[in-house]
């Protein structure tokens, strides 16, 4: 089979990064218990895939965001096939992007940015008319580099 990347375009109503792409998340609750328990509970209340079908196989290192949030990549294999069912409070789109498309360094180009009057260069990974950007490209790109260098 083939592997693919779950990726969701966040409500245009949100307050905080709306319509941008990201990977399912979000901030931990006190009842979590753990970095693993928030990934697997937000994946499922933003696109609806059943906890046992999700298998926690690692941690990359914590990754800042433009905003100065913190967000720690949980990284899971979800058993397929999937069908997202969106939450449309927090998720406008949820799409999957094959893993040998999105991890070919050739498709991540840097290009200038400006947010909140600050200018920046970000990595970029266009997938037909969504545009990948910021802290989620750049995980993207470290996780590239992480298959580049087998350390996996």
């Amino acid at each position: 089979g083939s592997v693919e990347v779950l990726l969701t375009e966040r409500a245009a109503h949100l307050k905080h990064h709306p319509g941008q792409i990201s990977f399912p998340g979000g901030a931990s609750e006190p009842d979590d218990r753990g970095l693993a328990e928030t990934a697997i509970r937000e994946t499922a209340e933003e696109v609806g895939i059943a906890v046992p079908a999700i298998d926690v196989i690692g941690y990359l290192r914590p990754q800042w965001t433009i905003s100065s949030y913190a967000m720690t990549p949980v990284v899971a294999l979800i058993q397929g096939p999937i069908a997202p069912v969106v939450d449309q409070q927090e998720v406008a789109d949820a799409f999957l992007v094959p893993a040998e498309r999105i991890f070919e360094r050739r498709f991540q180009a840097v290009q200038r940015r400006s947010f909140e009057g600050m200018e920046f260069d970000a990595v970029e990974i266009n997938w037909g008319e969504k545009r990948i950007w910021g802290a989620t490209a750049t995980v993207i790109q470290r996780v590239t580099k992480i298959i580049e260098n087998n350390e996996i």
